[in-house]
């Protein structure tokens, strides 16, 4: 019999180049079910809300007042124009236009930036309205409700400085537009989360 030989680790590692990198539409597969993931979180938390809102007599309970309702519409100016600017920004991205899309990611994270800091501002105004998280089931919602939101603006709002810093310093290539693709899905995604949570959990009817 002849005399088996094993692969040499310098063959091996001409044969193995990697794990192949998913494909573009993997890739929005994936963001597409992640966004879907912690959208059932949302909702969760709101129809645990409208069942406490609906099932109390008077609201808000216990002689609570309505939370801040002119800092987080201001907010929530802030949130839709990010969106539109950034959305106008992929719009001139695909027209050919990537210098236009460096401004639109540098204005979107303002926004952002904005919309964070009249959050705190409205969330401060809560706290000493009385609507402390430890008070009952409803301010215990209300405020995991908002950070659980904020946390994920945070994250959006790095990642679009992140884009910006890039495509400032040395452009994007396929894989940054790409990129910034998915992150549009998902800066629109959370926009459209705060609109429900501010029609839901702000606006006094």
């Amino acid at each position: 019999m002849g005399k088996m030989t094993l692969p040499t680790d310098a063959a091996q590692s001409e044969d193995w180049n990697g794990p192949a990198e998913a494909s573009p539409d993997t890739k929005r597969l994936g963001m597409k079910i992640f966004m879907a993931s912690w959208t059932f979180s949302f909702v969760a938390l709101l129809v645990a809300y409208v069942v406490l809102r609906f099932g109390a007599r008077v609201w808000p309970p216990d002689g609570l007042p309505h939370p801040p309702l002119v800092l987080t519409g201001l907010a929530t100016f802030a949130a839709i124009g990010s969106s539109v600017v950034l959305q106008l920004g992929v719009g001139e991205l695909h027209k050919g236009r990537p210098e236009q899309l460096e401004g639109a990611l540098g204005f979107a994270s303002l926004l952002g930036v904005l919309f964070l800091g009249l959050q705190t501002m409205a969330g401060v105004q809560a706290w000493r309205m009385g609507l402390e998280p430890n008070v009952n089931a409803y301010t215990g919602i209300f405020w995991v409700t908002a950070v659980f939101h904020a946390l994920h603006v945070l994250v959006g709002v790095g990642a679009l400085m992140r884009l910006w810093l890039r495509a400032r310093s040395r452009g994007l290539d396929d894989s940054g537009t790409l990129t910034v693709e998915l992150w549009t899905y998902f800066w629109h995604s959370i926009d459209l989360a705060w609109l429900a949570i501010f029609a839901v959990m702000f606006l006094p009817y």
